[in-house]
This record gives structure tokens, sequence and C-alpha cells, in this order.
């Protein structure tokens, strides 16, 4: 993971972030990664306890403020840097992040943070 990080970032160092789709694959590759991990937690837990995972894959105590887990906050940190990066690209640009968030379980907090920020951004604006 650490080298696919890295190797995307450069490339928006490179294309001086302007890239949409590099900025929704560096997204995608983190919920990759976070989804990997709750695999791997899941099948710890199995060996530990008999009922197997409880709620959401998420342990006691591991969120952020606003609800979302932690284990989300480099995408969501992701998607920040990219709205600040890509202003002019408006709702479509950033509609392709929920479609993103759709594609994997758990991430209702960060899809939900998404759709916020186009609201608080665009409000009831027809244009996009």
């Amino acid at each position: 993971i650490a080298n696919a990080r890295v190797l995307l970032q450069r490339g928006l160092r490179i294309n001086g972030g302007t890239s949409p789709d590099m900025w929704v694959q560096y997204f995608a590759l983190e919920l990759h990664y976070v989804q990997k991990l709750r695999g791997r937690r899941e099948i710890l837990e199995l060996g530990l306890t008999e009922g197997g995972p409880t709620g959401d894959g998420e342990e006691a105590g591991d969120s952020a403020p606003g609800g979302m887990p932690a284990s989300l906050l480099p995408a969501r940190i992701i998607y920040s840097n990219a709205i600040k990066t890509m202003r002019d690209d408006g709702v479509p640009f950033r509609l392709r992040f929920v479609e993103a968030c759709r594609m994997f379980p758990r991430t209702g907090a960060l899809e939900r943070f998404v759709m916020d920020s186009v609201a608080d951004d665009f409000g009831d604006s027809v244009e996009g």
C-alpha cells in the first residue's frame, strides 16, 4: 500500500493535482486498504470470540469527531484536498467520490460527509 500511495502522490504532484481520475483513485485506494484491514480484524475476532464480529467492525472509541470511523480519516483528508485543488470541477467531480464510497461497505459516514460538503458549497445551485 505504501508504494501505491507514493506513486499516486507523485502522479498528483507531476500533474499539479489537476487530474480528477487520480484523486478518485487515490481515494478508492484508501477505501480498499480500510476494507482489507476490516477483513483481517473480523478474521482475528472470529478466532477470539464465539459470536463473531460485533457492530460495524470498528473498535469502541475508534471514531473521529462527527461520528466518522477513524479508519476513514485518510480518505476524508484526500477528498478535502481534492476539492481544494479542483475547485472548478463542481458537483459531478464530487459525486464520483460518492460512487467510490458506494463500492465499499460501511462508508456511509464518509458518503454523508461528501454530500454535506456538496450541500454546503453549492446549496440550491442548479449549476454544477
